[in-house]
């Protein structure tokens, strides 16, 4: 399916701007480059510009990973949910994250997967940003000759890395600090995975803290 095709990843933070080009086929080949973030530049589609021009090579199919990008897990009633298609869950999601996310929800575009399963409630774990900036970012990307493929926050790939252990056990747990987000994980064989977020900055003295209620948090050594 992507046999020589090229796929371009960004990842935007608080403070720097990254692409990485991946050439799929024969033989796969990357190519990375980084600068540090311009200062007073907010807006993400500007960004989204600026990380594209950190090479001149013509971009692929462009996924663009943000810190900026609001990502939680919120808990929906089985019943409110039953029956739903996932045009339907994402809009419910997205109204129902309002108070949090600060996204209207008559303008959040919203994405989600279901993440655990708790009594008569159902979990999902929620990426959310505003259509209007979403098209912004997809209008940044056709300028710069390449084509949207997807819009995330980078915070919680749901397997384990190759260097975090020779091989896959049948149980694993992780805590990623991000920029404005910690973001945990833990899985086993035969259960569904499991997603904690704390909307905060991890800091040294209390990102701990922040996760004291969540009962798979890592012990010291296991962190990453």
């Amino acid at each position: 399916m992507f046999r020589n095709r090229t796929h371009t990843i960004l990842l935007i933070t608080r403070d720097e701007l990254l692409r990485a080009d991946v050439l799929r086929g024969s033989s796969a080949a990357l190519s990375l480059c980084r600068a540090a973030r311009p200062a007073a530049v907010d807006d993400l589609a500007t960004l989204v510009e600026a990380a594209l021009r950190l090479s001149t090579a013509r971009p692929g199919q462009v996924w663009v990973l943000s810190t900026e990008i609001w990502t939680q897990t919120i808990a929906l009633a089985a019943q409110t949910v039953a029956g739903l298609e996932p045009q339907q869950l994402a809009r419910a999601l997205g109204f129902e994250a309002e108070p949090l996310s600060n996204i209207r929800g008559v303008e959040a575009r919203a994405a989600c997967v279901p993440v655990s399963a708790a009594g008569n409630e159902r979990v999902f774990w929620t990426t959310i940003l505003p259509e209007p900036q979403l098209q912004q970012i997809e209008l940044a990307v056709e300028r710069g000759a390449g084509r949207l493929a997807g819009v995330a926050h980078p915070g919680g790939l749901p397997s384990l890395l190759a260097a975090e252990v020779p091989a896959a056990p049948a149980a694993w747990r992780r805590v990623e600090l991000w920029p404005g987000a910690i973001v945990c994980l833990s899985a086993a064989e035969g259960r569904e995975l499991r997603v904690h977020v704390v909307n905060s900055d991890p800091r040294p003295d209390r990102w701990r803290r922040d996760l004291e209620s969540w009962d798979d948090l890592p012990a010291d050594g296991e962190r990453h």
